[in-house]
């Protein structure tokens, strides 16, 4: 089971390795964090643990970035088959 958390406005930075050791379980193939800074001396965060089951390779490491847009999602597409034929 993958696990998505997102902090912010965050000012201890030991809060990363908390919210790490806490929540690594929940998806032992990877994990990710994005940090962004603020100009006030706080950050946001976006910590995500990954446990590959049909996608396996390393274009399902999360979270995604397009840019300035950030996401990270959790679920399966069940049709996937049918959307991969008429999609290619």
């Amino acid at each position: 089971m993958c696990g998505i958390i997102f902090l912010s406005n965050v000012t201890d930075k030991e809060l990363i390795n908390e919210v790490k050791k806490n929540f690594r379980h929940r998806g032992p193939d990877d994990d990710q964090v994005l940090v962004f800074e603020k100009a006030n001396g706080r950050f946001d965060l976006i910590y995500f643990t990954r446990l590959a089951i049909k996608e396996t390779s390393a274009g399902g490491l999360q979270p995604y970035t397009f840019g300035d847009i950030v996401t990270a999602t959790n679920g399966e597409i069940y049709n996937y088959l049918e959307l991969e034929e008429s999609y290619g």
